[in-house]
């Protein structure tokens, strides 16, 4: 199809996909590595899992800024928390 015949107001996939499976031994987690706008591709390779701690991740989707700020955040503050400040 010729992207600029595409009819844009009509429904188009623009899911992400997050699975996260539980076992005996903890959970795998597992996401799609495309990044999209509207129909085009942006990204191929995007890593959709962030770690967080040592046991906590943070699985994104929809708009990357407001996910990527959140991951920040908490890496700024396990950051301050673990540099001891003096009195």
């Amino acid at each position: 199809m010729d992207p600029s015949m595409a009819d844009l107001n009509s429904p188009h996939s623009m899911g992400t996909t997050i699975i996260g499976v539980t076992y005996n031994g903890g959970v795998v987690l597992g996401a799609d590595s495309r990044t999209s706008t509207g129909m085009y591709v942006a990204n191929r390779a995007s890593d959709k899992i962030t770690q967080l701690t040592d046991n906590v991740y943070l699985c994104r989707s929809g708009s990357v800024p407001p996910t990527l700020s959140i991951s920040l955040c908490i890496d700024i503050h396990r950051y301050d928390e673990a540099i001891s400040y003096p009195n």
